[in-house]
């Protein structure tokens, strides 16, 4: 007999999922900029650090490591906004993610942009 935990190890389970209006919002926004999907989906969603975050959080994500590769920090301020991220709370989701980690995923995101 089959329990629903080895069906859904196996892969005979299907899962949906749900998302969020706004975050489909931010996920337009992404599209928009093929850099910052680059980004998103190299290196972003392949972190499983960010596993549990919400779409428009791992977006922001995307386009914080894109301006701070390019230098283009005050840009991330009005992508926020439009993304509809709280500044305050997208910092307190930066300070969550170790210092070397984020070192890492930077140079991870330069190199992207260098290839």
């Amino acid at each position: 007999m089959k329990s629903g935990l080895y069906s859904y190890l196996t892969g005979t389970k299907q899962v949906k999922t749900m998302i969020r209006l706004d975050s489909l919002k931010a996920k337009r926004i992404l599209m928009g900029d093929p850099k910052a999907f680059e980004v998103y989906q190299k290196i972003i969603a392949e972190e499983p650090l960010f596993s549990g975050k919400t779409e428009k959080i791992k977006v922001a994500l995307a386009f914080y490591l894109k301006c701070s590769v390019l230098s283009e920090r005050e840009k991330l301020k009005e992508l926020l906004r439009l993304i509809g991220v709280n500044e305050s709370y997208f910092r307190g989701v930066l300070s969550s993610v170790p210092y070397p980690v984020k070192c890492e995923l930077i140079e991870r995101t330069s190199q992207l942009f260098k290839a």
